[in-house]
């Protein structure tokens, strides 16, 4: 009976339990609750889902996806993509060396039509609009730099806006997600600017500390509007492929 290892086992399982019971969360308890009640076909996926939002969700988004707000995958999505919705928690930035190519080129950035006060500590436009007085009510000038909103609507909205506002600005850097199946894409984007930058693999966007934690699950582009196309390429090269769209 002395060389039978299930005592040992047993009292080593008991010691793991023990020390998930002393460590477990009100989160954890629901979370089981949920899991409990999974269809049969959810695959391991689903649990590297649940983990992700464990570890890098805000307890506001755990409330919403307890109670029922949000299902799974828009929880997953809210803290691994990138999504620039200036709701503070959940924005994340663009980071410098891309500002300081799209001022190289155009020679300063006069308007951040979709910023936030944080993100404008980067960008340093000498205007801004936010989510409280929306760029999308207001007349655009100068040089432009956008970083729109990552939802769908609104990067649509603001995509249409830009191309209105064309003939009233100097020039424009547009960072957006490489959607080319889209029709803002397509319709806003692709048919209006003048160079476009595919950027090698997907940026590591910042988060509000700083930090390179907010990489995209998608590549983005950078789009370039105005007169200085071969600027735009000589700079832009060095993050990936550059192509002119209209030669001036």
């Amino acid at each position: 009976m002395n060389d039978c290892p299930y005592p040992k086992k047993i009292r080593a399982i008991f010691k793991t339990l023990k020390f998930y019971m002393d460590n477990i969360s009100e989160f954890d308890y629901q979370l089981v609750d949920i899991m409990s009640s999974m269809s049969p076909t959810s695959d391991a996926s689903d649990l590297k889902k649940f983990k992700k939002i464990k570890e890098k969700g805000s307890d506001k988004i755990k409330e919403e996806f307890l109670s029922g707000k949000i299902s799974l995958i828009e929880a997953y999505k809210k803290v691994t993509v990138h999504v620039s919705n200036n709701s503070g928690k959940y924005e994340w930035y663009t980071p410098k060396k891309y500002i300081d190519a799209a001022r190289e080129v155009m020679g300063s950035i006069d308007l951040d039509p979709a910023s936030s006060e944080i993100g404008n500590k980067v960008i340093q436009a000498v205007k801004i609009y936010t989510e409280q007085d929306s760029g999308l009510v207001h007349n655009w000038y100068g040089n432009v730099w956008m970083n729109p909103p990552y939802n769908n609507s609104l990067v649509t909205d603001f995509t249409k806006k830009l191309t209105e506002e064309l003939p009233h600005i100097g020039q424009a850097c547009v960072l957006v997600n490489n959607a080319s199946e889209t029709r803002w894409f397509q319709n806003y984007i692709f048919s209006h600017c003048d160079a476009i930058c595919f950027v090698r693999g997907r940026i590591k966007f910042l988060d509000i500390n700083g930090e390179a934690t907010g990489s995209s699950l998608q590549g983005q582009v950078i789009a370039y509007f105005g007169p200085n196309t071969y600027k735009f390429v000589e700079v832009f090269k060095q993050f990936g492929k550059v192509c002119p769209v209209r030669m001036i």
